[in-house]
């Protein structure tokens, strides 16, 4: 969460690279929050998307007063309005608001759900009319074939799926490839972040998955599509953290 000029200079050369769809974390302050979305949603004009995640920090009768007051400027989605184990909550807040409800699955207080947790949970929200975008990933999801399964059920829900930002190139290829077999993830995905540097730092992979105009282009070859570099896989093969 930055200042509200700077959010703006951020949203405005993401979209001059191409960005069609930006994030704004919300959360610490109202007034702030909605500032921010207002002068953003001013300075892209109404063809940008634009989605809010306040990470779990509001109360229902503040989400329900936040996202009604935002609504005038047509965000996407908001993500995460309540704490993540508040289903009735998400389900009150979707009933009493305009704008479609996300909520980012595959965690709990104990780190990673199993992955027959996560689809149980998402039957129950989907049963509930609670969501009507979930974010999440492979990695949360239980790996490639979980996440197919977690996208069949949204996609006959008419849930939208949408990726977390990936950390490495290796993930990020993973991400792509399933983002492109699944109808589900009709909507931008979080898999690159336009003011941040594409994959991880000396990442372990030859070259860096980039976009052009908004797009990412799926890698191709053998696997996942992309190569690993040798010598950056020696140098952290004796990192202990």
């Amino acid at each position: 969460i930055k200042s509200v000029e700077q959010t703006v200079q951020d949203a405005v050369e993401a979209v001059e690279a191409g960005i069609k769809t930006l994030k704004l974390k919300a959360g610490l302050n109202h007034q702030r929050d909605l500032e921010a979305l207002r002068a953003v949603r001013e300075a892209v004009g109404d063809e940008v998307e634009i989605r809010i995640d306040p990470n779990g920090a509001w109360s229902v009768p503040t989400a329900i007063t936040m996202i009604n007051r935002m609504e005038r400027y047509a965000p996407q989605y908001i993500e995460g309005p309540l704490p993540n184990w508040d289903w009735d909550g998400m389900r009150r807040v979707k009933q009493r608001t305009g704008v479609p409800i996300c909520i980012c699955t595959g965690l709990n207080g104990r780190g990673l759900m199993d992955p027959g947790e996560v689809l149980l949970r998402l039957t129950d929200l989907i049963r509930q009319d609670a969501i009507d975008v979930i974010s999440t990933d492979p990695m949360r999801a239980g790996g490639l074939l979980g996440f197919k399964k977690l996208c069949a059920i949204c996609e006959g829900a008419g849930i939208a799926v949408v990726m977390h930002w990936c950390r490495t190139g290796i993930s990020q290829a993973a991400w792509l490839h399933c983002c492109a077999a699944n109808n589900a993830t009709f909507l931008a995905q979080d898999v690159l972040c336009s003011n941040l540097p594409p994959g991880g730092v000396e990442d372990v992979i030859t070259f860096p998955l980039t976009h052009q105009n908004g797009y990412m282009t799926l890698p191709k070859g053998p696997g996942l599509g992309v190569k690993l570099d040798a010598d950056q896989l020696a140098k952290w093969s004796f990192v202990q953290f």
